[in-house]
């Protein structure tokens, strides 16, 4: 029997269409795999970068009177809100610290009268650290004033051992007593001596509020730092 050729013609055009069909298949197949492998590998990433920084920020008080309390407390702040630890440097003799708050405080007595300087606290968190400005505290004399006689006032105050300029007070000579009806203009001046720790003021204005302070002064002429501030209605 003889071939068909027609029959093997489209034979031949069927296989080849079947090997296009797969090719094109296996075509897609792999085309599609790889989007999906591209797909499955794909990853999104973000990173954030956060300062460790600490600040500490404040105004201590400069001078305390013999015999009151004194206290100061900074205000701090950490950017990652680590705990913080802290420290200071020359602290006064008179003074606690708190590590744990930076409170300084403590009530210098009579003795202690004098300039305290170079005091630095500062604050860390293990990483950053910050410090305050160095600051001096001067304890002054303390003083008192009670009312006496009619347009009279008796000022009362502890001794002083050390001059304005930080040195020892020697050869006490006596005190200085100034007073006026402001605040701001102390200008009248009495003097007691040495071994005084008081004195009566006379001829003040009834009904009127005057202010005192008390310095010493020794035998060159220098003095004290002056006491704190006390008032009087008279």
């Amino acid at each position: 029997m003889k071939s068909n050729p027609v029959l093997k013609i489209l034979q031949l055009l069927n296989i080849r269409s079947l090997g296009l069909l797969l090719l094109a298949t296996h075509l897609a197949a792999c085309s599609g795999g790889s989007q999906n492998s591209a797909a499955q590998g794909s990853t999104k990433t973000s990173t954030s970068s956060a300062t460790d920084t600490v600040s500490i920020s404040g105004k201590p008080l400069t001078t305390v009177a013999s015999g009151q309390s004194y206290s100061f407390t900074p205000s701090v702040t950490d950017s990652l809100g680590k705990a913080l630890t802290f420290s200071i440097s020359n602290a006064p003799a008179w003074a606690t610290f708190d590590t744990s708050t930076g409170t300084l405080s403590g009530t210098p007595a009579s003795t202690q009268i004098g300039d305290y300087a170079d005091i630095m606290i500062s604050a860390g968190d293990g990483t950053a650290t910050a410090s305050l400005v160095a600051f001096s505290i001067t304890v002054t004399p303390s003083s008192t004033v009670t009312s006496g006689q009619p347009g009279s006032a008796t000022v009362t105050w502890n001794s002083s051992r050390d001059n304005s300029n930080g040195t020892v007070l020697d050869n006490l000579a006596g005190y200085y007593i100034y007073y006026g009806t402001s605040v701001d203009a102390l200008t009248a001046i009495v003097s007691a001596d040495s071994a005084a720790d008081n004195v009566t003021i006379a001829g003040l204005t009834p009904g009127a509020t005057y202010y005192f302070t008390v310095v010493a002064f020794n035998t060159q002429g220098l003095q004290s730092s002056p006491s704190s501030v006390v008032s009087l209605k008279i």
